[in-house]
């Protein structure tokens, strides 16, 4: 059974702001990582109030996948037979767990 209905295509990290303010983002490789898109849950919008409130999107992705998130990062992914979005990471959760079911909740503000 497949859980997955995206793919993470890249992760681009900010670079320390620039004289007037702007920030530049440098392009991350690209990547094809499985991952699962949703919309976040009332509930956890209720848990995590504030921290994810400009949340758009939510993707899972496995903590074995070998990739790295941090807040400001912009991620390319796109919903399988769909289009590439661009988005900011919001907020990262690690959910470590047994069974192979480990991951990471990417909480996502699209742009």
């Amino acid at each position: 059974m497949n859980l997955f209905n995206a793919t993470l295509l890249r992760i681009d990290t900010p670079q320390p702001a620039g004289p007037a303010g702007d920030v530049v983002y440098t392009n991350g490789p690209a990547i094809a990582v499985r991952c699962l898109q949703d919309e976040p849950t009332y509930a956890t919008k209720y848990v995590l109030g504030i921290v994810i409130a400009e949340a758009t999107a939510v993707i899972f992705v496995p903590t074995s996948s070998g990739v790295a998130f941090k807040s400001d990062d912009h991620v390319t992914v796109t919903i399988d037979g769909g289009v590439s979005l661009l988005y900011q990471v919001v907020y990262r959760r690690d959910r470590i767990l047994t069974g192979g079911l480990s991951h990471f909740e990417v909480y996502l503000k699209g742009l």
